[in-house]
């Protein structure tokens, strides 16, 4: 009976070592599988939240994502057609060009350069018979070797006019060798013939004649009269 009693005893204790055994045996293989997947769930939840940063918020652009009004043409509208994007070197110098013929034209005008006249190179008066040329040439302000003015030159043929001799004054200008030649072609007056007194008597004839201007032979003047 003592016998049957230990039998049991050790059936029972290399029954529980078995149980035992198996038990330790599970628990070691469930911490080697929690130990090996630890480290890629915590890789997955890095990469979880990577693409979540990434991705746009709700009414706003990524960090890293260009606003498409600061990128060029062909960055930002893909495929460019012809004759369109930015302006080459060419191109910009030509519009440039063109704005300027546009401001020109728009009433800015560009001054041009000042034009020096010609040099006169001769006076002469032409057509006086009785009236000598010193006298006409004196009204005259043109100067030899001065800068040729259509303005003064019209100024002295009203001033030769002026003089009362002549009933026709004409200016010819012909561009020489030198300069601008000035010609005065004058057409005198009438050669008074005579002059006559009528109803005098406290003067006789040639007391009159000493202070008249006018006398007979000399060309008829209206202002002297």
């Amino acid at each position: 009976m003592h016998r049957s009693l230990c039998f049991t005893l050790a059936l029972l204790m290399t029954l529980y070592l078995a149980v035992l055994g198996t038990v330790c045996m599970e628990a070691s293989a469930a911490g080697t599988s929690e130990g090996a997947g630890g480290p890629s769930a915590a890789a997955e939840g890095e990469v979880a939240e990577e693409l979540a940063s990434d991705e746009p918020s709700e009414g706003g652009t990524g960090a890293e994502e260009a606003p498409a009004a600061l990128l060029p043409p062909s960055a930002s509208e893909g495929d460019t057609e012809e004759g369109e994007g930015p302006l080459t070197a060419p191109e910009s110098q030509a519009l440039s060009g063109d704005e300027v013929e546009a401001d020109a034209g728009g009433g800015e005008q560009v001054p041009s350069p000042a034009v020096i006249p010609p040099p006169i190179a001769s006076i002469e008066v032409t057509g006086n018979q009785r009236i000598p040329g010193e006298d006409i040439l004196g009204v005259i302000t043109s100067e030899v070797g001065g800068m040729f003015s259509e303005e003064q030159v019209d100024q002295d043929r009203e001033a030769v006019g002026s003089l009362g001799w002549f009933r026709r004054v004409a200016v010819q200008r012909e561009i020489g060798e030198g300069g601008v030649h000035i010609v005065f072609r004058v057409e005198e007056n009438p050669v008074i013939s005579d002059v006559q007194f009528e109803g005098i008597r406290a003067l006789t004839r040639d007391e009159l004649m000493e202070v008249m201007e006018t006398k007979p032979e000399q060309v008829y003047n209206a202002p002297l009269l």
